[in-house]
């Protein structure tokens, strides 16, 4: 079934590109972009998976109106709160958006739940996702370029010294030269540690890189780094 596969797209775009116009960005260039590749087993030949079940998605104002005429073979609901989607857990096959111990104990049809964050650590709380019962997936590749580009933008401010900057720009201060630049570096030539060489670590060392960075990281897996 693709259906599935093409609302997790649905919802990563609109997640990642709100304003993008309908169209703009294809589920084939998403995957292009982000790196994905299709895991050894599809959603609908994991045990217990049946398409008729309720997808319950959290509204977090990604512009859902309409996602059912767009997927009318699947039961879709958008609800606003976790206690609104309480009312669906009986039926619900999958969740996107909540992780909630208490709301995937009260599914027992749920195979599938997806996150909007990449961090997921707080979902092992629910014993099902523990012991690999419901399958959990995260938005890490999703949310890597966009993490990435707020690390270098915090990396630049500390160093140019931005923070201080905007406090003496509140207070009406306009120094020049002197003790306004004490401190300040350029990151060109200086060494980067990454500590986790994942989707968001390679990310924020392919920006450092591309600023004349080296880079030397961590990786708690034996595969190789770019």
């Amino acid at each position: 079934m693709q259906n599935p596969r093409c609302l997790a797209a649905v919802l990563a775009i609109s997640f990642l590109f709100p304003v993008a116009a309908p169209g703009e960005l294809t589920f084939d260039a998403l995957l292009a972009e982000s790196g994905i590749v299709a895991g050894d087993v599809a959603m609908r030949d994991r045990p217990g998976y049946d398409s008729k079940h309720k997808v319950v998605i959290r509204d977090v104002g990604l512009g859902l109106e309409g996602i059912q005429e767009r997927f009318p073979d699947l039961d879709i609901v958008v609800v606003g709160s976790s206690a609104e989607a309480m009312d669906h857990a009986h039926s619900a096959g999958a969740i996107v958006g909540y992780c909630d111990a208490d709301l995937i104990a009260a599914s027992p049809k749920l195979t599938w739940v997806q996150v909007f964050s990449a961090g997921a650590e707080r979902c092992f709380e629910s014993a099902a996702i523990a012991r690999g019962d419901v399958l959990l997936t995260n938005m890490q590749k999703m949310s890597s370029p966009t993490i990435g580009e707020h690390a270098i933008a915090m990396l630049l401010a500390l160093t140019r010294k931005l923070p201080q900057y905007a406090a003496a720009m509140q207070q009406g201060h306009w120094a020049r030269g002197g003790q306004s630049t004490t401190g300040m570096t350029t990151v060109d030539g200086k060494t980067m540690l990454v500590l986790g060489l994942g989707g968001i670590g390679t990310e924020i060392a392919r920006r450092a890189s591309a600023l004349g960075m080296r880079i030397i990281a961590t990786r708690n897996s034996s595969r190789e780094g770019p």
